[in-house]
This record gives C-alpha cells, structure tokens and sequence, in this order.
C-alpha cells in the first residue's frame, strides 16, 4: 500500500514503552480522524512504518532501533 492508496485519513504511529503515554495519544488523535498504530518498542516501530508508510512517527527517544527509521517524518518525544 503506498500514501496515494490510503483514504483522506493521516495514519500516525506511536512508538512508546509505557501502555499509558500510547492511549493518551490515540484518544487525542482518534478523535480528529486519525488511524493509530501503536507499539512498544523501536524494533517493531521499524517493521510497522516500513510496511505501513505512516503519515507521521511519534516515538519515545529511548527507542534506538527507531533510529533507523526510513524517510517519514517523526517526532520525538522526550
């Protein structure tokens, strides 16, 4: 699936350890139309946004396998 195949809908994956941080971001985000990925660690971050090409990253900065994101645009989150 590339971008131009998705509908009108921003996908945003979170990439965070802790269960809290990630469903307070998809309760923020669901609500404004967004479809939400969540994961628990960089690794898989990694495998998701290759195969999914989210619109946007929210990651923990502790997630170093995260760090080999390809080219889509992320946010770290502190």
């Amino acid at each position: 699936m590339t971008n131009s195949d998705k509908p009108n809908r921003a996908t945003v994956l979170v990439a965070d350890d802790i269960a809290a941080n990630r469903n307070l971001l998809r309760e923020t985000l669901e609500p404004h139309g967004c479809e939400v990925l969540l994961v628990d660690n960089g690794d898989t971050a990694l495998k998701i946004a290759k195969r999914a090409l989210p619109d946007l990253v929210l990651l923990d900065n502790q997630h170093a396998g995260a760090r080999r994101l390809p080219d889509l645009p992320a946010a770290w989150i502190t």
